[in-house]
């Protein structure tokens, strides 16, 4: 094989070199080059020509002859020399130089008001503008790609004529994966030596490397495959199935490829080289400054293809084991749901605590969020790699299950949530006096019918035009033979966003409305602090989805942590729901049970009353806070109901906390004096109970009972007889002439809701006993 540069001008060799191009129209721009010695810069010289004359210019070349002579300082002088010739004779512009060696700046003062690109390798301590040629780190670790793709079980290797950049490239990217139980590993051999002198050197290391017997021999210079013996040597250890690795391309080496002398090369376009020194020079030139100082060229890998390729290895982003996280997580969510509707509908007809808080509201949250946690079921789906074994039908029903529970899960739930919260405000708000104040299954049913209308007319249209379609393709990404080395299944259709746009819309729309109503039911003081926890419900789920979805989005492409993130992100919806909504009461419940339904009537109108006064004594400062209802009912002994609220509250107790019924008076009643109402010889004495009846700003001083002591039946008996007169009187007055009418007088805007439920119960008693 040619191993030497040839050329057919002798000048080349010569102090002031050879003319290789002249331009045809005088230009005035000048280049010489001062090329490698060996015959690997041969095709460099030829990029330097079809550059020089497609820009029409004078270009010289010169070259040392490196294969007669190792001394340095040979080079050093031939350079120089060269350089100042160009400089001062020839009128050169520009000089592209193979260094010699590791050089200073000093060597290269000799050098002005020219530019110097430097190639083949850097020297940044030079003179020099910009660097052309091969990024020795990225050559390195392209070596060691190759040897993974040849030698893909892993093993040992030896490394042969060193040089910087190189060596560490690969040695960074062979070994990354050592760490890593799935992947190969490799290792440098045991023993190593040192790189002695030239050629005899590179054989010596290469005997020594070959008696180890490791799995592959790494030259990183192109002089070791130079050997004469190179053949004999790689023949006398092919038992050993030693893998060899070399660098650059040349035709010797291509022909030792062919024959299986060599297994692998990674060759640098020497060609580009040449092309790129002419171009950057002239920018250099014309421009006065260069955007970069490295200028990068490509490499080129060859390798031979064997018949029977390593067995492929192809990830198929199976969940395995993650599946049943999702299933477990839907077992607790359903679980959690049937409990809390069994438990609904075994105290709805027993509990006061229950049916305040509407049954059919609490069992539609429950029954919505077992349906949003069905979607738990086949999103947890894995095909084990095995798409056939599903008809189109069953891929097809598999997916549109996902948003057909997801969606109509979130409407129940969220209808039920706003309901309840739009009845809290209804209540607060109702100006209307002779209005049922009351939300029944009717009023629900309307929002709730409009929001899954909407979803189901989407959700249809999806399933009939363009339905979701679980499908599995091939990954971005290839093994070292160009096959494919992972896969992922998802459901996938061709407009998915046409669909799940409006859908969106439609839910947040809902969200909106419902996450509005929980704001101005916030300071609302209802039965139980329902509104309260009815709110933190609606804004949990709108925090999940405004932190969820986003997060959900960013590892779409990722499909173990797609499953974990939205498995998650519905399982915390549901349970954050049913245990906001339903473990307050179940709370409340168990400390109410044992009770009657009366005796719990009786627990909350007073809880009721103690609220409405805590209120507006909040509002007065210096004096202490009145019970707040929460307070009453957590605190109030069961025993005291038990044995009667009158034994347990005292009369200033009562008046504490409201419990005058002058608040359900007509209004142009709450003003008169209550014993100007009744006859004189019924009026009470002096050593009767006094009591007076409060107007809406009135003052409670004379709310005081006259007896100091302790109210008893007769006491009782006494206010009961004075206000039923007093009920006489007012309708008198008012030229009503039945007690139904005298009801409709009532002021609903000044009664609570307990007290407009009792006034609701008593009107439907009476009109139920005139029908009779």
């Amino acid at each position: 094989f040619v191993n030497a540069y040839e050329t057919d001008d002798p000048a080349e060799w010569e102090v002031g070199g050879a003319l290789l191009t002249e331009s045809k129209s005088n230009n005035s721009m000048r280049l010489g080059i001062i090329n490698g010695g060996s015959s690997y810069f041969i095709p460099v010289k030829d990029g330097w020509k079809h550059a020089c004359e497609e820009h029409d210019l004078t270009c010289y070349i010169a070259h040392y002859d490196s294969q007669n002579s190792t001394m340095e300082e040979d080079c050093y002088t031939f350079r120089r020399l060269n350089v100042l010739n160009w400089i001062h004779e020839k009128g050169v512009s520009g000089i592209a130089i193979r260094p010699c060696g590791r050089e200073t700046k000093d060597e290269d003062d000799y050098i002005v008001n020219v530019p110097v690109v430097t190639f083949d390798k850097d020297n940044d301590h030079t003179q020099r503008v910009a660097y052309i040629g091969t990024d020795q780190e990225f050559l390195g670790r392209t070596m060691a790609r190759l040897l993974k793709q040849l030698r893909p079980e892993g093993g040992t290797f030896a490394i042969v004529g060193e040089k910087a950049g190189r060596v560490e490239g690969f040695t960074a990217e062979i070994m990354k994966d050592n760490g890593r139980e799935d992947r190969a590993h490799w290792y440098p051999t045991a023993e190593t030596i040192p790189h002695e002198g030239y050629m005899e050197g590179y054989i010596k290391s290469l005997e020594f490397f070959a008696d180890q017997s490791p799995s592959a021999i790494v030259t990183f210079r192109q002089t070791p495959m130079k050997w004469e013996n190179w053949t004999g040597f790689v023949d006398a250890n092919r038992h050993k199935n030693i893998t060899y690795i070399g660098v650059d391309s040349d035709d010797f080496q291509l022909q030792y490829l062919n024959q299986k002398y060599v297994h692998g090369l990674v060759g640098q376009s020497q060609w580009a080289i040449g092309d790129k020194l002419v171009k950057v020079l002239i920018q250099n030139i014309t421009d006065g400054y260069l955007k970069q100082k490295i200028y990068p060229t490509n490499l080129i890998s060859y390798n031979m293809i064997p018949l029977e390729l390593p067995p492929q290895n192809i990830d198929q982003q199976l969940l395995g084991n993650l599946k049943w996280i999702g299933f477990s997580l839907f077992i607790v969510v359903a679980l959690s749901s049937l409990l809390c509707i069994g438990w609904t509908m075994h105290h709805g007809s027993s509990s006061v605590v229950v049916a305040a808080a509407q049954p059919f509201f609490l069992i539609m949250t429950a029954f919505g969020t077992l349906v949003m946690a069905s979607t738990l079921i086949p999103l947890s789906f894995d095909d084990g790699g095995d798409i056939d074994s599903l008809s189109e039908s069953d891929r097809t029903a598999m997916c549109m299950s996902i948003p057909w529970l997801a969606f109509t899960g979130f409407s129940i739930v969220f209808s039920a949530l706003f309901a309840k919260t739009w009845r809290i405000n209804r209540l607060v708000e109702r100006s209307d006096m002779f209005g049922r104040v009351k939300v029944d299954v009717i009023d629900v049913l309307g929002p709730f019918g409009l929001i899954m209308l909407c979803n189901i007319i989407v959700l249809t249209v999806w399933t009939v035009v363009d339905p979701l379609v679980y499908t599995r393709s091939w990954d971005e990404g290839t093994d070292f033979w160009n096959r494919e080395i992972s896969s992922s299944g998802s459901c996938e259709c061709e407009n998915a966003a046409a669909y799940l746009v409006p859908l969106g819309l439609i839910n947040a729309a809902v969200v909106s409305i419902a996450v509005w109503q929980a704001i101005r039911a916030r300071n609302i003081k209802s039965e139980f602090s329902e509104s309260k926890y009815i709110g933190l419900s609606v804004f949990s789920m709108a925090q999940a989805f405004l932190t969820g979805i986003p997060i959900v989005a960013v590892v779409r492409d990722i499909p173990q942590a797609f499953y974990l993130v939205l498995t998650f992100l519905i399982f915390l919806l549901s349970m954050v729901v049913l245990l906001l909504i339903f473990l307050p009461k179940m709370m409340m419940q168990r400390r109410y049970s044992g009770l009657s339904k009366a005796d719990q009537r009786k627990l909350i109108s007073m809880a009721m009353s103690v609220r409405r006064n805590s209120i507006k004594a909040q509002g007065a400062p210096g004096e202490p806070s009145a019970l707040t209802a929460s307070a009453f009912l957590h605190t109030t002994p069961v025993q005291a109901i038990r044995n009667g609220s009158s034994q347990y509250m005292s009369s200033h107790d009562r008046k504490s906390a409201g419990m005058d019924i002058h608040s359900s008076l007509p209004i142009e009643h709450r003003d008169s004096d209550p014993d100007d109402t009744l006859p004189k010889e019924d009026q009470p004495t002096e050593k009767s109970v006094q009591f007076s009846i409060k107007g809406a700003g009135g003052s409670d001083k004379d709310a005081e009972p006259a007896s100091t002591g302790k109210t008893n039946a007769a006491e009782e008996k006494v206010v009961a007889t004075a206000l039923f007169q007093q009920m006489v009187a007012i309708n008198s007055k008012s030229s009503t002439n039945s007690l139904e009418a005298f009801l409709s007088l009532v002021d609903r805007n000044k009664l609570n809701e307990q007290e407009q439920s009792a006034l609701d119960d008593v009107m439907v008693s009476l009109q139920a006993t005139v029908s009779a």
